[in-house]
């Protein structure tokens, strides 16, 4: 796929402006955390991976949200990690991880939680209630 190719630097600054003035993706991030709160049960020192991190706006809000956990941002593209890295540099409980998430980056049941936005569209090996998907399909 070309996005796995192409370095996508220019449009990190593009992809932040959606990320924080378009209404759609907050409430995406926020059902995303309503439903870890109920899944999680408020735990304490989870590891959460967002997968597909992008530049760090959902990680940073994770960090903040789960604060005695641990969040791992994973990003494949080297434009969207250089952005990730400067922007979490100081937020103690988020470790960057520049790595394919379709790959075995991390043990079988490490993480408590795997989160996903905006991402299935990049992966080559999406499953969908148990099928393989197409894009036209998701």
């Amino acid at each position: 796929m070309k996005s796995r190719t192409v370095n996508l630097s220019k449009y990190a600054a593009q992809y932040d402006n959606m990320a924080r003035f378009k209404p759609s993706y907050h409430e995406v991030q926020t059902v995303a955390i309503d439903y870890l709160l109920n899944f999680l049960q408020n735990e304490r020192g989870v590891l959460i991976e967002d997968a597909g991190a992008g530049t760090g706006e959902f990680s940073k809000r994770l960090a903040r949200r789960f604060p005695q956990s641990k969040i791992y941002a994973v990003e494949l593209n080297l434009g969207f990690y250089e952005k990730l890295c400067e922007k979490v540099k100081e937020i103690a409980n988020v470790e960057v991880v520049n790595g394919n998430i379709e790959s075995k980056l991390f043990p079988d049941d490490y993480f408590d939680a795997i989160v996903m936005i905006h991402v299935l569209n990049y992966t080559e090996h999406a499953r969908c209630r148990g099928r393989s998907c197409s894009k036209e399909g998701l």
